[in-house]
């Protein structure tokens, strides 16, 4: 099997977006003061490169503010193995890549709610084995 190799590209990740929870009643924002999503999209490809997508989406919530905050970071990089065909080991790669990709998002990040409310964020570390797994099961029930 082919090594992985991960030439990077222009990261895509979102400038933070505010939002009033009453706008949302379907979230209990007092389960979590920061909730993280993930998702694998691999685009554009072709017969010798793939292009894939590791993406985390933050929801973040602080007790004294009627608003919410949502961002992602968008990891795309251009592989030399298609999606179908990556391994745990390869989906692990794509998500060291991500991780340092995370860290310099989270580097000196301040939120500033709407109602003057600061909160400097932290990076916590993923847990890539996990989430290996899920990419792992879930591509390779669409691909």
């Amino acid at each position: 099997m082919a090594k992985l190799v991960i030439l990077p590209t222009v990261d895509k990740n979102t400038q933070p977006t505010y939002h009033l929870k009453l706008d949302f009643p379907q979230i209990n924002f007092s389960e979590f003061y920061e909730k993280r999503d993930y998702d694998f999209e691999e685009k554009n490809s072709s017969e010798n490169y793939s292009q894939v997508t590791t993406v985390t989406y933050y929801t973040v919530s602080v007790d004294n503010s009627e608003h919410f905050c949502r961002f992602d970071i968008q990891t795309p990089m251009e592989v030399n193995i298609h999606g179908k065909n990556f391994t745990k080991e390869n989906f692990l790669q794509a998500l060291d890549y991500h991780i340092n990709n995370s860290k310099s998002y989270f580097k000196n990040k301040v939120l500033t709610f709407p109602n003057g409310v600061i909160l400097t964020l932290t990076y916590v570390d993923l847990n890539v084995d996990l989430i290996a797994d899920t990419f792992l099961s879930e591509y390779s029930k669409i691909s």
